[in-house]
């Protein structure tokens, strides 16, 4: 899987992280172990014909299936989402986004997930 960063000075939310899940088994990828806010994200599961769940843990160190996640969206099968926050979903210790076929919190269990899902998660 490959990620990206990119920072930029503006007013707008910037880009955190983007990248991709190309595996069929779930993951998690750490963006930062910082803190932080996401006001936006895309995710893009138009190559898979089946529904999957984007997950934000406020984390640094995630174990998938048993780690509960903060913030659990469900993406469609062959639908690309925008998911906006006014306020924003805050982070403390850190910011870990993974990719599952299964909505329990910690019961992500590390089932198969589609071939090809991307993301970016836009913040500050």
């Amino acid at each position: 899987m490959a990620v990206a960063s990119n920072s930029t000075q503006s007013d707008l939310p910037s880009i955190i992280m983007q990248g991709g899940h190309t595996a069929t088994t779930a993951y998690m990828d750490l963006l930062t172990a910082g803190t932080g806010t996401v006001y936006t994200m895309s995710i893009n599961n138009s190559a898979n014909s089946d529904a999957t769940h984007f997950k934000l843990w406020d984390a640094r160190a995630v174990t998938v299936g048993t780690t509960e996640p903060a913030f659990v969206f469900r993406c469609t099968a062959s639908k690309i989402h925008t998911i906006s926050s006014k306020t924003g979903m805050t982070f403390s210790t850190g910011l870990s986004v993974g990719i599952t076929d299964e909505t329990g919190g910690g019961k992500a269990s590390g089932s198969a997930t589609g071939s090809n899902v991307q993301w970016v998660v836009f913040g500050s």
